[in-house]
């Protein structure tokens, strides 16, 4: 009686925030939650709604006072506010899923107005109708749906949904009876249209006609292919609409065998003249008394040349192998012989012998078929064995790596040699992702990895570190296999190129280093060159290139020897590379010629001291055998953005400022006199000015007092 009481004094609260459509929405929901929402927080809810809530297991007194939201299923919760103020614009309601308080769910469509309190405050009344029932219902439907398309899809007869003459639903046992394919269906199709042309006329009447008669109706079907063939119909009205059941079996196989068997008794001659292996009988008296056409195409020979001799003209050697039948006709038996055509030339063939007590004795019913494309076929399929026991050899004798992945990517075979070149073995590399058998950079391994998820073919040569730490250079071959099975793979093969990439590095090094000092030569310089004037244009950081010229070397050849002049070569090569930093090239353009490249400099001051630090380690003695050598060197150098802004006019200054050491008497090193054929860096903020005087450029005889 409380129960009651207190649901009508929740109802007459809910009811007065309600306007007069609210109202009739009230009355026709009074089965469901019904409540009010302030600030998204339930402040009143019918005991209908608490219990929904609240759920079997749950307290429904512990509704009110929590927000609805809370209710919500987490995916609705992803895309309605807190507020409820999303559902104000779904006029039709909207279906949700609420999760109770006692972890059960339940689904609602839930309607949300707004209106106002008896206080004046707004509210929003929420009305929940309860769909859980007619959701269950539908995937009820759904599901036996499904098993009755399951049901129809095991029968071995076509089963045919047809609607206004059309065909809408067929079942697998017609696809396979209609020979239908991955490009034709018959969904779709007039069922007029399944019936030979013969036949046609009947459907075109109309279903209704075929559903009157009472059991199956022999027609004749065409598949897609254009097959024709019997069958039995029963045509089944469903309901009163233009809507149909059709059931065919088919007939054809049953219907041959009628005939045989009526041909039989007329001594088996329609027979013998309409099936497609060759066939001959051997009556009584042990001679063949008939022979298809089949056979006369098979053994290539007129039947009239045959008939009234010994079966064993066509097959030598029948009589006797056909003695051992059964007294009483029951025995078949079957096997390979060779049959001999009318040329006297042999093939093989597969004899089948039946027997039919006839009489005073058997009738013998002698099927044969051509079996020389099988024996091709075995003669073939013993040569793939072959190829495939060769083709195992050669894996495991080959020095390729090689690794077979399924359409996973995980290792399902490796040759020996794979194992060998990853240095694992090969039970650790069975089952392994493909992409995680080589340790290689993280950009190559991303690499193989993408080429692995896409199953694509890729190269690439890779450095692979074996887990005994050596390091090899592999050529790596990712190649996708042929799809011939459901989960083709993907073939991964390594190749050692480790002495070949040493031999191109050394080719390499060769090219483009000083084969006496191992310093970077001509070619390479002007490459760095070009690289080094970009970034500097690009960071705004000055670039220093220096041109260094030992004078007078060559009468350290002609006085020493060309042996002491190349110690000197390779001591001041040494000097040259202990003054450039990591980021810097130390270049040997010509003989006694030198060139260093000295990248981000901060300042003009930076590149003073290098430019002096590089002139006083030259200018020490150098210790040989016959004593020390003492070799000066005059240095020209300029600076990029100051004097040039490219790489060709860079050079030029260097060289001038090279003469220019020169001339003032070498042993000394030299900026370019003047800026008239160079351009300015407007970018060093005030670092150089128009009143600058040239001639600070110039170095002396003592580099302390350069600038």
């Amino acid at each position: 009686m409380e129960a009651h009481l207190e649901s009508k004094a929740s109802s007459a609260r809910i009811q007065s925030g309600l306007d007069g459509p609210v109202l009739e929405d009230f009355a026709a929901m009074s089965q469901n939650l019904m409540g009010i929402c302030r600030e998204g927080r339930l402040e009143d809810i019918n005991p209908a709604g608490q219990r929904l809530l609240a759920g079997p297991g749950g307290d429904p007194d512990a509704v009110v006072g929590q927000a609805l939201w809370d209710f919500l299923a987490p995916e609705y919760q992803a895309v309605i506010d807190p507020g409820l103020r999303v559902l104000l614009d779904e006029t039709e309601g909207l279906p949700v899923r609420v999760q109770r308080r006692d972890g059960s769910r339940s689904s609602l469509v839930l309607h949300v107005r707004e209106s106002a309190g008896p206080d004046g405050a707004p509210i929003l009344v929420v009305l929940g109708r309860d769909i859980e029932t007619p959701v269950r219902i539908f995937r009820t439907m759904v599901e036996a749906r499904r098993r009755l398309s399951s049901i129809l899809d095991q029968s071995l007869a076509l089963i045919c949904l047809a609607s206004g003459g059309h065909v809408v639903f067929m079942n697998r046992a017609g696809l396979e009876l209609l020979e239908a394919g991955a490009g034709t269906t018959p969904l779709g199709l007039a069922v007029a249209t399944l019936a030979a042309p013969d036949y046609q006329p009947l459907f075109d009447s109309g279903l209704d006609l075929l559903a009157r008669e009472v059991g199956q109706v022999p027609v004749r079907l065409m598949t897609l292919t254009g097959r024709v063939l019997d069958a039995e119909v029963r045509v089944t009205r469903l309901g009163d609409h233009d809507d149909y059941m059709i059931e065919a079996r088919d007939i054809t196989a049953r219907k041959r065998a009628l005939e045989r068997v009526r041909e039989r008794e007329a001594r088996l001659s329609a027979i013998l003249a309409h099936v497609g292996e060759g066939i001959f009988t051997v009556g009584r008296d042990g001679r063949i008394d008939a022979f298809n056409l089949a056979a006369e195409r098979l053994f290539q020979v007129d039947a009239a040349r045959v008939m009234g001799t010994a079966p064993d003209t066509v097959i030598p050697g029948f009589s006797a192998w056909a003695s051992t039948l059964d007294a009483q006709g029951n025995l078949g038996r079957t096997g390979e012989h060779t049959g001999r055509r009318g040329d006297g030339s042999g093939f093989p063939v597969f004899v089948t012998v039946s027997a039919l007590s006839q009489g005073g004795g058997p009738l013998l019913i002698v099927s044969v078929r051509d079996i020389s494309q099988r024996r091709a076929m075995e003669q073939e399929e013993e040569r793939a064995k072959a190829d495939l026991r060769l083709a195992g050899a050669l894996l495991d004798t080959t020095s390729e790596g090689v690794a077979v992945c399924n359409a996973e990517g995980t290792v399902v075979m490796v040759n020996p040699a794979f194992a060998t070149l990853t240095g694992h073995c090969t039970e650790a590399l069975v089952g392994a992702p493909g992409p995680a058998v080589l340790s290689c950079p993280p950009e190559q391994n991303e690499a193989l990895g993408r080429a692995f998820s896409e199953r694509r073919a890729w190269c690439a040569e890779v450095w692979h570190t074996r887990p005994d730490g050596a390091r090899l250079a592999l050529r790596l071959g990712l190649t996708p296999l042929a799809a011939e099975a459901d989960a083709p793979g993907l073939a991964l093969t390594l190749t050692d190129v480790t002495r070949l990439k040493e031999d191109e590095e050394r080719l390499l090094h060769q090219a483009t280093h000083d084969g006496l000092t191992g310093l970077v030569n001509r070619v390479l310089f002007r490459d760095r060159l070009q690289k080094a004037v970009a970034i500097a244009m690009r960071s705004g950081w000055i670039m220093a290139l220096m041109i260094v010229d030992l004078d007078d070397f060559r009468l350290v050849n002609e006085t020493r020897g060309h042996d002491a002049g190349d110690l000197v070569l390779l001591e001041l090569a040494r000097r040259l590379m202990a003054c450039a930093r990591d980021s810097d090239t130390v270049a040997r353009l010509d003989g006694d010629e030198f060139a260093l490249l000295l990248n981000d400099l901060g300042s003009l001051d930076d590149a003073r001291h290098v430019v002096a630090r590089v002139h006083e380690t030259l200018s020490r003695p150098v210790l040989l055998g016959s004593g020390p050598l003492t070799v000066t060197a005059s240095i020209g150098v300029a600076l990029v953005p100051v004097h040039a802004l490219e790489a060709p006019p860079l050079l030029g200054r260097a060289g001038r400022a090279l003469e220019d050491a020169k001339a003032a008497g070498k042993n000394t090193w030299r900026f370019p006199k003047g800026d008239t054929d160079g351009p300015r860096a407007p970018t060093l903020g005030g670092l150089f000015d128009d009143s600058l005087d040239p001639e600070v450029f110039a170095g002396g005889d003592d580099p302390a007092a350069s600038f």
